[in-house]
């Protein structure tokens, strides 16, 4: 590209530094090689595409929210104005914008001025609980037991001698619909401690010298979460399927609550002197 410049004779070449045409504007991908010879041999510097650096990556406030993000900070909302630190007016005001948020930065202002977690509105869910595919026990003289928050696995082989086996699954975290339970118990019991949803099938355990109690009863229409298939041998101990435990608070315990609960039932209770 050369210009004429006033006095003077001949042209003057300009710098062809930073200088390009047309065909850098509509260049491919593809054409990334040939376009960059052909500058080259003209003289000219290739064109540099700008890269994607640390300062053009969008900030974490910037990203968009999601419908699960929105309902955290709806809920949160909701919280603070039970303690009376919101109006009712105010409420209604940042619901709505809480549902009509974009970013992370909006569903933020709403919970500036509160005592909140604003980490929370932008903290990845929790993990999913992966359960093990195979847990083995084997106890002599003593019990195995799972009570409380524990992950059922898919197939469990327990091996008791002289112990019993207490598996509870009130509060337990069902990672799939079925559970292999092999047991091997001698001189023991197995109690299964199952709630609504929960459904047991003993007919393939092996009894010697044992029973089968079943003390629970499924309620029609629900839906059955967890299906635990009993296998086995059982010798001189029984099986006993239960719901949860109850709590004692206002039962007459001892001696004396089962002989009032006796003569309750017959009609025959304890008189009150006038």
């Amino acid at each position: 590209m050369v210009r004429w410049l006033p006095g003077a004779w001949r042209p003057m070449a300009l710098p062809a530094v930073g200088v390009c045409d047309h065909r850098d504007k509509l260049r491919r991908p593809g054409d990334t090689v040939r376009a960059d010879r052909e500058q080259r041999s003209e003289g000219r510097q290739p064109l540099e595409l700008p890269t994607m650096s640390g300062e053009m990556v969008p900030k974490r406030r910037d990203l968009r929210a999601s419908h699960e993000d929105r309902d955290q900070v709806v809920e949160q909302l909701r919280v603070a104005a039970g303690d009376g630190r919101l109006s009712s007016e105010e409420l209604d005001e940042r619901l709505e914008a809480a549902l009509t948020a974009r970013t992370y930065a909006d569903l933020e202002e709403l919970l500036v001025d509160l005592p909140v977690d604003h980490d929370a509105v932008v903290a990845p869910p929790p993990a999913p609980v992966v359960a093990e595919e195979l847990v083995q026990m084997s106890a002599k003289g003593s019990n195995i037991d799972r009570i409380g928050p524990w992950a059922v696995p898919r197939r469990m082989e327990l091996d008791v001698h002289g112990g019993n086996i207490v598996l509870d699954f009130t509060q337990a975290v069902l990672t799939g619909p079925a559970l292999d339970l092999n047991v091997q118990v001698h001189g023991g019991n197995l109690r299964l401690i199952v709630p609504q949803g929960v459904a047991v099938d003993v007919g393939t355990v092996h009894m010697h010298g044992g029973s089968v109690r079943r003390r629970v009863h499924s309620e029609p229409g629900v839906r059955i979460a967890l299906l635990v298939t009993v296998s086995g041998r059982m010798k001189g101990g029984k099986v006993i399927i239960q719901g949860p435990r109850t709590s004692r608070a206002g039962r007459r315990g001892g001696w004396w609550g089962r002989l009032f609960r006796r003569r309750s039932a017959t009609g025959a209770g304890p008189k009150l002197m006038p």
